[in-house]
C-alpha cells in the first residue's frame, strides 16, 4: 500500500497518526467539518496492545493531498 500511494496516490503527506479509535474519529470528524478530503491506512499489529497498553491494536494514519496540509493541521488542532 505504502508504494502504491508514494507513486499514484494524490494523499501523500500523513497530516496525522492515531493509536486509538476514539482518537481517530475525533481527527476525522474534523476533517470533514472542514471539507478537507483524506485517506487512511490501518496498520494492526498483534503485539501493539502490550506495548503500548491499549485495547485497539491499530495505528491509523490519515494522509491528505501535499496542497491540503496546512487546511488539514489547522482543523486538526482546532
Amino acid at each position: 500500500m505504502r508504494l502504491f500511494r508514494k507513486f499514484f496516490s494524490k494523499y501523500k503527506h500523513l497530516a496525522y497518526t492515531a493509536f486509538e479509535n476514539e482518537k481517530y474519529l475525533e481527527v476525522v470528524s474534523k476533517l470533514k467539518q472542514d471539507g478537507v478530503k483524506f485517506r487512511t491506512e490501518i496498520i494492526r499489529s498483534l503485539h501493539t496492545s502490550e506495548v503500548i497498553g491499549h485495547h485497539d491494536n491499530a495505528q491509523y494514519e490519515i494522509y491528505v493531498k501535499e496542497s491540503d496540509k496546512h487546511k488539514a493541521q489547522a482543523a486538526i488542532h482546532k
